[in-house]
């Protein structure tokens, strides 16, 4: 059954302005969204091209992630060369209260703590590359001073939740 509608009586309110509005934060949501896969694809939110960290001072480097989440695997790679037949890496206590350090390769020989840090020895009769498995504990921003041989690095990194 066809029904008959007179389309010249209907009316509709049309808001220019309000449309106009809606396309500029249709528009600048599209902007962000594809900001945030950018930087995810560069690595602002885990590993990428802006996370890798690569310090190096002579024969001395270390590599890490700027940016990690809290409570998952990430690695320090540590390479030196050796001094009196070991390499020594000091870790300061504050990094200890921010990570957790479950597993080193090579296992160290010989470890210990004075009251503010924790002191690790490796025998090594020429350069020596070391791993460590770290796992934040808190969230935010971590700094920390660490010794390899007496040589400074600082490891500044940014902890996700």
């Amino acid at each position: 059954m066809a029904s008959n509608v007179d389309h010249k009586e209907l009316q509709l309110e049309e808001d220019i302005k309000w449309t106009e509005r809606s396309w500029i934060i249709q528009r600048i949501g599209w902007v962000l969204l594809l900001l945030f896969v950018l930087f995810a694809a560069l690595g602002v939110f885990g590993t990428g091209v802006l996370s890798n960290v690569h310090k190096q001072s002579g024969e001395y480097s270390v590599d890490y992630e700027r940016f990690g989440r809290f409570q998952m695997p990430q690695e320090i790679k540590i390479m030196a060369p050796s001094k009196n037949g070991k390499v020594v890496i000091t870790i300061p206590q504050s990094f200890l209260k921010n990570y957790e350090i479950p597993s080193s390769i090579p296992q160290p020989a010989q470890q210990g703590f004075d009251n503010t840090h924790l002191i690790l020895e490796y025998p090594s009769n020429g350069p020596a590359l070391i791993m460590f498995e770290i796992e934040a504990e808190k969230t935010g921003n971590h700094t920390t001073e660490i010794l390899i041989n007496d040589q400074v690095f600082t490891f500044s990194q940014f902890i996700y939740p």
